[in-house]
């Protein structure tokens, strides 16, 4: 009877996201967790954060704690400010802008362009710079990289809708507008928990998203990773001849893609099937070997860039 209770529960995966909420439980596991990551005890960090998650999946705070403890202090925006420093790009593209934190990266003497439906700043950009507010579909659909970029991009960001066949389609036009030596980069892409990486949670989160973003700081926005990491798997599997690799930083990770093929069409033309077929992998395939397919990497960025023989762009000084 124990043998077949424990089969029944292995299929049924992570339940906790369907039992009721416990927000005192939740609450001193999330102080416990507090507590020991200002000692220094990882570990014992991680577990509490973990057993927050599952006393009340709406502590966000627990799971910025399992992002210290599996990635690491640095923050993504420091990561990408020194991929800018060291790919010193001339054309920079950066879909899902936001408030426009990491778009003011570019150097304001480069072309950046940024792409977001509703983009919610910086108040002022440089004169070489330009946000186009629509969606990132609408955007390739009607513009052409020479009249909008003035060549291939050499630094590209996504970090628009957190749905996998968004950034799929994303990542195949981006493809297009690029070069052997184009640097693409993933936010989001290392889930957490089946609440954070759900499809379904950004219903919620995309509310409570636009109702209070505008007051909050990074580090307290609405965490929801959504299935991107699907992307990955995409990748790998299907493009043997990208180089992935993913800087473990917080909240969630960072993956270099590089020696992209803007002449490849294995992304295009197999879109609707290799959507119908990833839709249905489960996070606990991917979380089996999640640090292989993520490649993670924790190497200096310009470690990781010039080890797969990436040129920098003649840069400014």
């Amino acid at each position: 009877m124990q043998t077949r209770l424990s089969a029944h529960i292995a299929r049924l995966g992570d339940v906790s996201p369907y039992l009721p909420p416990r927000p005192a439980r939740g609450r001193s596991w999330l102080e416990d967790a507090q507590r020991k990551i200002a000692r220094g005890d990882l570990p014992g960090a991680a577990y509490a954060a973990r057993r927050a998650i599952a006393a009340d999946a709406s502590l966000d705070d627990a799971r910025h704690i399992l992002g210290h403890t599996e990635l690491g202090p640095e923050w993504y925006v420091d990561t990408l400010a020194a991929l800018h420093r060291v790919l010193r790009p001339q054309r920079y593209l950066e879909i899902g802008t936001n408030t426009g934190t990491t778009f003011a990266l570019a150097d304001p003497s480069i072309r950046a362009v940024g792409v977001d439906p509703e983009p919610l700043g910086p108040a002022h950009i440089p004169d070489g710079h330009h946000i186009y507010p629509e969606t990132s579909d609408g955007f390739f659909a009607t513009h052409s990289r020479d009249e909008v970029c003035g060549g291939p991009v050499d630094f590209a960001f996504i970090d628009g809708m957190h749905l996998f066949e968004y950034a799929l389609r994303d990542f195949i036009n981006v493809e297009r507008w690029s070069s052997p030596d184009t640097v693409v980069v993933l936010h989001d892409t290392y889930p957490f928990d089946h609440v954070s990486a759900n499809r379904r949670t950004h219903h919620a989160a995309v509310n409570r998203y636009h109702e209070t973003f505008r007051r909050v700081t990074n580090q307290n926005s609405v965490f929801w990773t959504g299935d991107v990491w699907r992307l990955v798997m995409i990748l790998r599997v299907h493009r043997p001849d990208l180089v992935i690799r993913t800087i473990p930083v917080r909240p969630t990770g960072l993956t270099v893609v590089m020696h992209l093929d803007p002449q490849s069409r294995v992304l295009s033309d197999g879109y609707r099937s290799l959507v119908a077929a990833y839709r249905r992998v489960r996070l606990q395939t991917f979380d089996i070997n999640k640090r292989d397919i993520l490649g993670i990497d924790q190497r200096p960025v310009e470690q990781v860039v010039s080890s797969a023989g990436i040129s920098t762009h003649p840069g400014h000084d």
